[in-house]
């Protein structure tokens, strides 16, 4: 069972500017996660959808305003 909170903080080390490839694949293989999505509502900051684009297993599938959508390549 996972303590409280864990999640959260794992979402706001993923969504960190300057978080590593590494740090951000392991979040994605411990949580098992296919998509990864940045809202147009709560946007992402910009320097960080930037950095996910540059990530090779993560593929940009749509954006709309200041949102997008990544699917994880496995």
């Amino acid at each position: 069972m996972r303590r409280r909170g864990v999640g959260v903080c794992a979402v706001a080390v993923f969504f960190s500017a300057g978080t590593g490839e590494s740090p951000r694949r392991q979040l994605i293989d411990a949580w098992c996660v296919d998509y990864v999505y940045c809202p147009d509502t709560a946007p992402v900051a910009p320097a960080v959808i930037q950095e996910l684009r540059g990530v090779p297993w993560l593929e940009c599938v749509m954006e709309q305003g200041r949102g997008a959508l990544f699917k994880v390549r496995r």
